[in-house]
């Protein structure tokens, strides 16, 4: 223990309250001295939880994320196949006008002299649109077809009459 008679040092003034710091809590310290590592431990694992939360959310984000752009390609290859039927829906409406006809008629089943619309067998084949969209429309039976794509995505419209 620190003498009296020893000169003052800082260094002997830091050993003697150290002792004393130690001595005091020796009884507290060996209660806790099974305990040493804990605390690390216990940061670890809620590191490990809170890990494993941020990986299981940024999962969740990048599959919403992906979705919200298919349906964005979606939407694109939609109108797309939208613009298909106007266009078929033009071409016939210029074949059946009455004469003059702007459209050369290539569809007089009944012999009248009039157009009948566009051919049943009508198809547009693969036309591109300015967008990188493309789009086919074509004449089914009692209807038109036009299935628009974009990006891989493919949506289709179909009208028809009785």
């Amino acid at each position: 223990m620190f003498k009296e008679y020893q000169p003052f040092t800082f260094r002997a003034l830091l050993i003697y309250l150290l002792e004393e710091v130690f001595q005091k809590n020796w009884k507290r310290y060996r209660k806790v001295k099974g305990q040493r590592g804990v605390s690390l431990y216990l940061t670890i694992i809620i590191m490990v939880i809170l890990l494993a939360v941020v990986l299981g959310l940024s999962a969740i984000l990048l599959s919403q994320l992906k979705m919200v752009k298919e349906m964005e390609n979606s939407v694109i290859a939609f109108y797309a196949a939208d613009t298909g039927i106007e266009r078929i829906l033009y071409e016939d409406k210029l074949c059946r006008q009455v004469p003059p006809c702007l459209a050369p008629c290539k569809n007089d089943s009944d012999g009248d002299g009039f157009c009948d619309g566009v051919p049943t067998n009508y198809d547009t084949g693969e036309v591109s649109l300015g967008n990188q969209a493309t789009y086919n429309a074509k004449a089914i039976t009692n209807g038109f077809k036009s299935v628009g794509t974009f990006k891989g995505t493919k949506r289709a419209i179909e009208i028809t009459w009785f």
